[in-house]
């Protein structure tokens, strides 16, 4: 075989060859993406609850009435509507504690979907009895919890609460009982307390409604409006 042929011969392997390798990694990339939309869809098929039926929360705003919770601990205040309840763990004070909740008037016992809130206020300052280290000081917009790497967070966005900077998210907890659940949460910080809002909406089976079916958070949304940090 002369050197030309030899030559010819091997850059047509050597063509072939790197024609072969490109559409290896063409394959390899919509299989990637086919695999990536399968998971998506999958992931979302699990965790989408049926829609909840007619006795269920009304997604439009009448509320009458509202009351006016003031936290002592917190150091802030917020309206709710007058027939839901706040409650805390061992008949305690909502007042005195870290994490008062709101609950609306949903009879949950027989099956109705009921509206969960909770206010997480936490000090860290220099003279706060909270361990610094559990909060992450450098990012203000940290939430008071730690999020696992399966978790989900969606739709972060940038708001106001009390005219001071928030912001607020849709989050998926992978690991809690029943499958995990979703809330809406939102986050600020003010004067060394790191404020973490929770909101969810959940049946007595301990199934939560995925963010498409929330029936209430428009209730939530103008409970937030009056939301006031002391002065």
């Amino acid at each position: 075989m002369s050197t030309y042929k030899f030559v010819k011969s091997t850059g047509k392997r050597i063509k072939k060859r790197g024609l072969v390798f490109l559409m290896a990694i063409t394959i390899i990339f919509i299989l990637g993406v086919m695999g990536y939309f399968i998971y998506t869809n999958n992931f979302t098929k699990s965790h989408t609850l049926i829609p909840p039926t007619d006795n269920s929360i009304s997604n439009t705003v009448k509320i009458p009435t509202w009351k006016t919770f003031v936290s002592k601990y917190g150091k802030y205040s917020i309206k709710y509507p007058a027939d839901w309840k706040v409650v805390s763990p061992s008949n305690v004070d909502p007042a005195e504690i870290d994490l008062p909740v709101f609950v609306s008037n949903e009879n949950f016992q027989n099956g109705e979907i009921y509206v969960h809130i909770g206010i997480s206020s936490n000090p860290y300052g220099p003279n706060s009895k909270e361990p610094s280290s559990f909060i992450n000081k450098d990012d203000k917009f940290s939430p008071y919890f730690t999020i696992d790497p399966k978790d989900l967070i969606l739709n972060k966005t940038s708001i106001k609460l009390d005219s001071k900077d928030a912001v607020g998210f849709d989050y998926f907890q992978s690991g809690y009982s029943g499958g995990g659940r979703w809330q809406y949460v939102v986050v600020s910080d003010s004067n060394n307390i790191r404020y973490t809002i929770s909101y969810e909406e959940q049946w007595k089976s301990d199934e939560f409604a995925t963010p498409k079916y929330w029936k209430t958070k428009q209730v939530f949304d103008e409970m937030l409006s009056t939301f006031k940090f002391a002065k």
